[in-house]
């Protein structure tokens, strides 16, 4: 069975600090494995018989607590999850902060053994049920006015008041707790929530340590929303039985807390090269669904990793010279101390004229090593560059069309000598290429062609990777050129049966190797069982695998859509290359139809909040959101005029920026990417919250997903009618809580939440 995606209850720490004039200041809210803090000073105490605190409407929440790190301990065995959260937060101030610590339970979350320790000694609380705790949030926001806590509205308490933090010193809070471990069809799902934090003045140091203890080694473990890297597995004994550890880690120096951390894992099945997970998400009946397949190749006894044929081919004009070259002799005595016995590799060097390490390719041997060691030692940058020459001279050493072929191309400048237009090389290469070496092509800095490039190895069923000056050359390109270390399957291609499966990317999957995961993403019209058969060969030999699993139906709104949004970025980044590198060229006339892929830019770009330097003008406010054909002719003429710059800072950004879309793993927490200058770009007023997306017009936000910016009702924020809606509605109060004032389209209605006293 596939996961069906639906809302997941949260659980989060409130910290409500008391002012000198007996009330709690304006509470900011933050959310970790459940954390969400509102801080005042600590040198009066709460009136005596209060239940809820009372908000001085005028103070500011800045002058509060500080969190400066989150460090959080997770170990699972069995159906259980075990956590310890540690979280250290900081008195910025001058004068003593105490605080309520309120810990939301989540909605139907099985939590147990719930324990808090202060600086090491253990510190009790009190629970209030969901009915007592409803009360509670009414009380606090009608009083407070911040609507932080919506987030949280309608889930159970648990609560503790913190003694005063002295000025300038830190308090270190423990919180543990075990839960139940979520099933989502055939997968474990691991989740902690974090976004309460977002509303710390400042991006905080995050980090998790992770164990899981299975009966069969995982295959793969999985984060939609933060990077995860596996350690080694071990295995232990328990008694009789067998159990194997798998351990991994997330660390974020700069976390901002704009989505929770969620990561699924599986045991392995079987015995077969490949494991194939698949994830799907439905957030309304009348909306196709979307699906993230997750194809990862086991290495494996018995099926071992094919051998490859690989020619290193390494720029040495004169514009490498010193630290440059240096860098890249490092890369290169690395990739080349990775081959495998049944690997052959040459190494070609070129400036105005071309050089080879042999005259054919060669053994891995220990004595082969050592001359390459000394070839490449003695590479010296001068000179021109004569790419064609370099180019030619490597596809002549490939001369069996059954063995995979590899063309690692690295350079950081324009062609010089020999043919240099860049279409016309591209051409070449494909035409002398006849048994599909695949050309990996590495652009180093600014000064190299991007559109280039990414010709190459898109015509050559390659990829290409860029290396910025801030960089470093010796261990980015061995880095990205790992994952294409091992083949396993050549030529691969995914068929799913069933689904009414539609808008595939990548279109062409290409070759697939051990120990990596390769993503595909699509949506669907038909929920349901589907079958996906990946085929390919090894060698001579056809290969297919089948797989059967289940799209997920509707689970209405208030869904992540972090399948989605990952969907929406990838086709996005492909088909901004294929607008890109099929413009015209200079002498050739323009287009004189619209192109409906950058009207597809444009509505997924506003659909999903997805900005590029194409359509960043849509969060802009003076665009109007909603003049669809207006804003298509603006990206029109952004795409045209910046797709003309092939090199450069501006140049090489384009190729950096839809390469950073297209192999996304996780949804993005912002939009940026890399400026015509070459430096990072970021773009505020979008909010993606719960499948909705807002931008900001003023002092409201818009929902995307609207016609027109009409309102067809008015409702006051915390009136009886705002919590009737939200009641009905529940994945409503995590878009007010980030927002404020809003227009939202809910209940097939165009719904203008407002707050009288600002948002």
């Amino acid at each position: 069975m596939v996961p069906t995606r639906r809302r997941r209850p949260q659980a989060t720490l409130r910290f409500v600090a008391w002012s000198s004039c007996g009330r709690p200041r304006r509470p900011i809210m933050f959310r970790s494995l459940i954390l969400a803090a509102l801080f005042l000073p600590a040198s009066t105490s709460p009136p005596a018989g209060a239940q809820e605190p009372i908000a001085c409407a005028a103070e500011e929440p800045s002058a509060g607590l500080r969190l400066t790190r989150l460090h959080a301990d997770v170990l699972v065995k069995g159906p259980v999850m075990k956590v310890r959260q540690e979280f250290v937060l900081q008195n910025p101030g001058d004068s003593p902060h105490g605080f309520e610590l309120v810990f939301p339970l989540g909605r139907g979350a099985s939590i147990t053994g719930l324990t808090l320790e202060v600086d090491a000694r253990p510190l009790e609380g009190a629970l209030l049920s969901v009915e007592e705790a409803r009360k509670a949030y009414r009380s606090t926001l009608r009083a407070d006015g911040n609507p932080a806590l919506l987030e949280h509205y309608g889930e159970a308490l648990f609560r503790a008041r913190i003694q005063p933090i002295p000025p300038g010193q830190e308090r270190t809070l423990v919180l543990s707790y075990e839960r139940m471990v979520e099933s989502e069809g055939d997968l474990q799902m691991l989740h902690l929530p974090l976004t309460a934090f977002r509303r710390i003045a400042g991006p905080f140091a995050f980090s998790i340590e992770g164990e899981l203890v299975t009966e069969e080694p995982v295959s793969m473990i999985y984060s939609p929303t933060h990077a995860a890297e596996r350690g080694a597995d071990s295995a232990s004994f328990e008694g009789a039985r067998a159990l194997h550890h798998t351990y991994f880690r997330v660390d974020s120096p700069a976390e901002s807390c704009e989505t929770d951390f969620l990561a699924y894992y599986r045991p392995q099945r079987g015995e077969r090269p490949f494991e194939v997970t698949v994830l799907s998400e439905r957030t309304s009946p009348s909306e196709d669904g979307t699906f993230l397949a997750l194809v990862r190749g086991l290495s494996k006894e018995t099926h071992e990793p094919d051998g490859k044929n690989v020619v290193f081919v390494l720029d040495r004009s004169g514009s490498m010279k010193e630290e440059k070259i240096e860098q890249a002799r490092v890369a290169l005595r690395y990739l080349v101390s990775k081959l495998r016995p049944e690997d052959r590799f040459n190494i070609v060097s070129y400036s105005v004229e071309t050089s080879a390490f042999a005259k054919t390719l060669q053994v891995p041997s220990a004595e082969s090593l050592e001359r390459a060691n000394a070839y490449i030692d003695g590479l010296v940058a001068e000179g021109g560059t004569d790419m064609e020459a370099a180019l030619r001279a490597a596809l002549d050493q490939f001369t069996d069309g059954s063995v995979l072929g590899q063309i690692v191309f690295l350079t950081d400048g324009l062609p010089t000598n020999g043919v240099v237009d860049e279409r016309k090389l591209c051409a070449i290469v494909r035409e002398n290429n006849p048994h599909e070496v695949r050309v990996i092509a590495f652009g180093l800095g600014f000064d190299v062609n991007g559109a280039l490039l990414d010709r190459l190895a898109a015509q050559n069923h390659g990829m290409s990777e860029y290396v910025l000056p801030d960089q470093p050359i010796e261990e980015k390109v061995p880095g990205f050129y790992e994952r294409m270390h091992a083949p396993l399957l050549l030529d691969a291609g995914i068929a799913i049966t069933g689904g009414e499966v539609h808008d595939i990317f990548p279109r062409e999957p290409g070759d697939l190797y051990a120990g990596h995961d390769f993503m595909v993403v699509g949506r669907y019209g038909e929920s349901g069982p589907v079958r996906l058969t990946l085929s390919g060969r090894r060698g001579d030999a056809h290969e297919e695998h089948t797989f059967r699993f289940e799209l997920a139906r509707a689970d209405g709104s208030g869904s992540p859509d972090f399948i989605g949004r990952l969907w929406a970025a990838k086709k996005i980044g492909y088909l901004v290359d294929e607008v890109r590198l099929e413009a015209p060229a200079p002498a050739e006339p323009p287009a004189t139809e619209p192109d409906p892929r950058i009207a597809e830019i444009v509505r997924l770009g506003t659909r999903y909040g997805i900005l590029t330097e194409y359509t960043a003008f849509l969060a802009g406010e003076g665009t109007d959101l909603y003049a669809f054909g207006e804003n298509v002719a603006k990206c029109t003429a952004e795409i045209e005029g910046r797709a003309a710059v092939v090199s450069g800072a501006h140049g090489v950004a384009q190729a950096c920026n839809s390469k950073a879309l297209q192999r996304s793993g996780q949804v993005a927490k912002s939009n940026t990417w890399v400026g015509a200058n070459g430096q990072q770009v970021s773009i505020g007023g979008v909010s993606c919250v719960n499948g909705k997306t807002f931008f900001r017009r003023g002092n409201s936000w818009q929902d995307a997903a609207l016609v027109a910016a009409e309102a067809d009702e008015t409702i006051e924020l915390y009136s009886e009618d705002f919590f009737a809606l939200l009641d009905r509605n529940p994945w409503l109060g995590a878009c007010v809580a980030r927002t404020g004032d809003l227009l939202v389209e809910v209940e097939g209605r165009n719904v203008r939440i407002e707050n009288p006293a600002g948002s």
